[in-house]
């Protein structure tokens, strides 16, 4: 049996002029970490396989963004395992999904 995790990142970056820079740090990140397969095709929105913990997945989102405008959800599939990170302006997240997480 494999140790490995299938784990979502759903993000917005706002833009600036680091804008392309944080976008490809974080898509770089998540490819680093990942064992196994990755999915991509839309965008702002990653799948990807990994055998790392949550902690260390959210850890990896949150040093590569800007946790003062930017905002990611991260969630293992298949697990009531979710956090959001950065900056959240709408509060229906947590009503939307009761176990998340503020990271």
């Amino acid at each position: 049996m494999s140790d490995t995790n299938t784990y979502f990142v759903s993000f917005t970056l706002h833009s600036g002029p680091d804008y392309s820079d944080r976008y490809n740090d974080l898509i770089e990140s998540l490819q680093f970490i990942t064992t196994g397969k990755w999915w991509d095709e839309t965008t702002s929105f990653v799948l990807l396989e990994t055998d790392e913990r949550m902690a260390s997945v959210v850890d990896t989102v949150k040093n590569n963004i800007d946790l003062s405008e930017d905002v990611a959800l991260i969630g293992r599939v298949g697990f009531k395992d979710w956090s959001i990170v950065g900056t959240n302006e709408d509060e229906d997240v947590f009503a939307l999904v009761p176990f998340l997480k503020k990271r």
